[in-house]
């Protein structure tokens, strides 16, 4: 029984690590397309 439930938690830690991994890989590609973003606007404005 201690197996079953040990597996259990294995596989919940498991998807928080690639929740969190995937969510801060999209955090930093959302980030970007933001700065590349604001740098259109000012080339936009600059010329």
């Amino acid at each position: 029984m201690m197996g079953v439930v040990a597996l259990i938690y294995i596989s919940m830690a498991v998807c928080l690590v690639v929740g969190i991994l995937s969510a801060r890989y999209a955090i930093r590609k959302v980030k970007s397309v933001e700065i590349e973003r604001t740098d259109l606007i000012k080339t936009c404005k600059n010329s």
